[in-house]
């Protein structure tokens, strides 16, 4: 699941996905991660400050042209993850 979401004058535009992986390869890439959204029992949204180069780095990811700092690539992975536990957590508390 991918969309934009518009937002009011002072927010910055948003966009938002369920794509764990590719998720993590546009904030590898420099787009900052906003927040997570719970979207249903065990799914979540990441919602991405949008980018002009978003569409670009998307392309590039499915079609097999993205080049990303491995590293870069690694630490996002494990940030989600670490961010979606803490969300999980948070919503198992009574």
């Amino acid at each position: 699941m991918k969309k934009k979401i518009k937002t009011d004058d002072d927010a910055p535009a948003s966009y938002a996905l369920s794509d764990f992986y590719l998720a993590a390869y546009l904030i590898a890439e420099g787009l900052p991660l906003l927040r997570l959204d719970p979207a249903g029992r065990s799914r979540v949204l990441f919602v991405l400050e949008d980018s002009p180069r978003r569409e670009a780095l998307i392309q590039d990811f499915y079609g097999h042209r993205a080049g990303v700092d491995p590293l870069a690539y690694k630490n996002a992975i494990v940030d989600l993850k670490s961010l979606i536990h803490g969300l999980r957590r948070e919503r198992s508390r009574p």
